[in-house]
């Protein structure tokens, strides 16, 4: 499970029901969070191409398995952030990321690692790294800084690009960077995309009261921590499989989207693990590829197999704080914490909304976990 999970992904308790107890909302609440998000154009299709947020590395090529990129980080830069985009069945992961000091936030051997960590991890040094960062089949992200204890320096940058197996073609990476200061008030903009058994319709969805408690439920959360729902958008995807494997339809979903900003959220009938295991969520990594449409990488996909609108909007906000992101407050092997000061390790932590695991308590995010969402490029400050 810790492997299967660590890229975001929200399981299922089968002894709970997830989100239970959200904060209850009334009709008129439920209603606002929709009537007030602003309406948008429809996306164009293609990639942003203003070169001081994002930078293009197109094709690049492996040699034994590793590829490296150089850029370079102005002063001012309030988070950085790498997509790769590759050929399915390969594992990808940024291995290694130095700012302009010369620092490794991201290392392959950056302390000690034992056999424990050998067997759990795939890539244990960027996991176990100051600035956390796993894998993904064909894409890899990375946020810097994602906690905080990391404070990167500007200058050139260099980062090494890992495949195992090597692929035998090539990925796209692009570089993301956010001026300015973390925002203390942040929006997040969601574009829904509803496929044929979802169950839902961009026609309809809006006046379904499941939906709109799913919705408001992530709403009343992510408000806590200042990020609040901007625009939301409805597009019905002709995509008919009830069940969405992670390992192989996932990536063609959140492809689909054309949104250069906020988070694409797909709403499927079930979700499999690589073992055929049922997932209430998961996002296309952590974080996600947002504002890069077309890629294997961008958005989260939701279930509505289990539960009713509250208990999906649990998961919906867990599948955001990834999207946006988090980590697990704790992994299957309770060693492994989130590297944030403010959330309680282990299973003090079932109260969080970034517990890996459904529940029934009254989750939050944490201030720190608020900071690292407004942090990213896919919110945009007040």
């Amino acid at each position: 499970m810790l492997v299967a999970c660590l890229v975001g992904c929200a399981v299922v308790d089968p002894e709970t029901e997830p989100g239970a107890r959200l904060p209850a909302a009334d009709a008129a609440e439920m209603a606002a969070v929709l009537d007030a998000a602003p309406s948008v154009p429809e996306p164009d299709a293609g990639l942003p191409v203003d070169p001081v947020a994002i930078e293009l590395f197109p094709a690049i090529e492996f040699d034994e398995g590793r590829a490296q990129i150089a850029f370079d980080v102005p002063v001012g830069m309030r988070s950085v952030t790498l997509s790769a985009d590759g050929p399915p069945g390969s594992l990808l992961v940024f291995e290694q990321i130095e700012d302009g000091a010369g620092q490794a936030w991201v290392s392959a051997r950056p302390g000690p690692i034992d056999d424990a960590d050998r067997a759990a991890l795939p890539f244990p040094g960027p996991f176990l790294s100051p600035n956390r960062v796993v894998w993904g089949d064909g894409v890899a992200t990375a946020l810097v800084p994602n906690n905080p204890d990391v404070m990167p320096a500007p200058g050139r940058w260099h980062a090494e690009l890992v495949a195992d197996p090597p692929p035998p073609g090539t990925a796209d990476v692009y570089v993301q960077l956010e001026s300015g200061p973390v925002p203390v008030e942040g929006r997040l903009d969601l574009h829904f995309h509803f496929t044929e058994v979802s169950r839902w319709t961009a026609a309809e969805a809006a006046m379904d009261d499941e939906f709109r408690r799913m919705l408001n439920g992530a709403a009343v959360l992510l408000r806590e921590v200042d990020v609040e729902i901007g625009a939301v958008t409805f597009t019905d995807v002709p995509v008919g499989t009830y069940s969405v494997s992670v390992q192989e339809e996932l990536p063609r979903l959140l492809a689909l989207s054309t949104h250069r900003t906020g988070l694409s959220v797909f709403i499927v009938g079930r979700i499999e693990d690589a073992l055929g295991g049922p997932l209430a969520g998961i996002a296309g990594a952590v974080p996600t590829s947002s504002g890069l449409p077309g890629t294997g990488a961008n958005g989260i996909a939701i279930a509505r197999a289990f539960g009713d609108g509250r208990a999906m909007g649990a998961t919906l906000s867990h599948e955001i704080g990834h999207a946006l992101g988090l980590f697990h407050t704790v992994e299957a092997n309770p060693a492994y914490g989130d590297q944030l000061d403010d959330t309680p390790a282990g299973e003090d932590s079932r109260e969080n909304v970034m517990y890996p695991t459904g529940g029934q308590e009254a989750r939050r995010f944490s201030p720190q976990q608020g900071t690292i969402m407004r942090r990213g490029r896919a919110v945009d400050g007040l």
